[in-house]
């Protein structure tokens, strides 16, 4: 029914509760959960597989009684009679933390490599942007310089050559 009947030391340690605090109650409400709807339907299906004699398996994460985080592989299988029928279902959990917490790292830094191969792309396609620009810049300029070059000093034309060079020298 979902209602602790026994609970290892290990596991009441990791709780800060004793047996007595502990036995008796519905297994989702236990301290350790950290989504207790969610622990409750996993253990609700895992106590109706169990009653048809299967196991039921997930990962979880939970709390020792401090608060800190801790994930578990959990499973629930049952124990039954010589004849088969099922007299108690046993739940054991264990701590794959360390695990997660690799795969989150691994999840982090992949997704940190994408955003730097990200950048890495853009500050080619802006470097190979800059230098078709400044080639046209360049034959702007070159072509500004010889017209300049063809009128006299004072004329418009001229003037208007060296703004062209001066602008085509800022970008």
């Amino acid at each position: 029914k979902g209602r602790i009947v026994i609970c290892n030391k290990k596991a009441l340690d990791f709780a800060g509760i004793t047996s007595k605090e502990a036995e008796g109650i519905f297994f989702w409400d236990g301290p350790w959960w950290g989504d207790r709807e969610r622990a409750m339907t996993v253990i609700l299906n895992g106590i109706e597989n169990g009653l048809k004699g299967k196991v039921t398996r997930s990962e979880a994460r939970i709390f020792d009684s401090s608060g800190n985080p801790y994930y578990i592989d959990y499973s629930m299988s049952p124990i039954t009679d010589k004849d088969g029928h099922v007299l108690y279902l046993i739940s054991e959990g264990r701590d794959i933390t360390d695990k997660i917490n690799i795969e989150m790292e691994k999840q982090k830094l992949t997704d940190q490599l994408i955003h730097a191969q990200k950048m890495d792309a853009l500050g080619q396609l802006a470097g190979g942007i800059a230098h078709d620009f400044n080639n046209m810049l360049t034959a702007i300029s070159g072509s500004a310089e010889i017209l300049a070059s063809m009128n006299p000093e004072e004329s418009q034309a001229r003037r208007l050559c060296n703004n062209i060079i001066k602008s085509t020298q800022r970008a």
